[in-house]
């Protein structure tokens, strides 16, 4: 990670005209879920940290897939300052910047999917990954496929994890 910070820094030096806004892009899109993914390596927390932090997670999946859905279906509910892509056919939930909505859905489901597969079978399972399905669907109406890309790495990653995980996707695939 170190060393793709250093390869980003170096080449926005060397070729951006604009270099606040770029860094302060990179820091959104690179650095912000890189300490995400070290908050959580290093703090590895357990116990009632580890159900705070599954809480927060299903709140930020549930209610920025929430809002996805009615920015897709319907956005004269919501404030105008969160409809800047009103028209574009872009999902953002409220963040206003689609990298990071799907930063937050791909981390908090991620999160949320090893929980549920590391339960019973039981009611809050189920919700757990409806959840995560509800983040997929906003990761894909987000219309960013840099995000694509990383869900894709993360659905694979899942697959070697939980080998049952891949006749899921191969149905839901074909449905689609």
């Amino acid at each position: 990670m170190l060393v793709y910070l250093l390869i980003v820094t170096a080449s926005i030096l060397i070729t951006q005209s604009n270099q606040q806004d770029a860094f302060r892009m990179a820091g959104d899109r690179i650095l912000v879920p890189f300490c995400l993914y070290l908050l959580i390596r290093f703090a590895m927390p357990r116990g009632k940290a580890y159900q705070f932090l599954l809480a927060t997670a299903f709140f930020i999946a549930l209610s920025q897939s929430i809002i996805g859905f009615i920015i897709m279906f319907a956005p004269q509910v919501l404030p105008s300052e969160w409809l800047w892509f009103y028209g574009q056919a872009r999902t953002t939930g409220s963040v206003t910047d689609a990298n990071l909505f799907t930063t937050l859905l791909v981390f908090s489901s991620t999160l949320l999917f090893y929980a549920a597969m590391n339960r019973k079978a039981g009611i809050i399972r189920t919700v757990f990954l409806m959840v995560c399905g509800m983040s997929v669907v906003n990761i894909i109406f987000s219309y960013e496929r840099a995000s694509w890309i990383g869900g894709l790495f993360v659905i694979i990653g899942l697959i070697i994890l939980y080998p049952k995980l891949l006749r899921l996707v191969i149905i839901l695939g074909l449905t689609i």
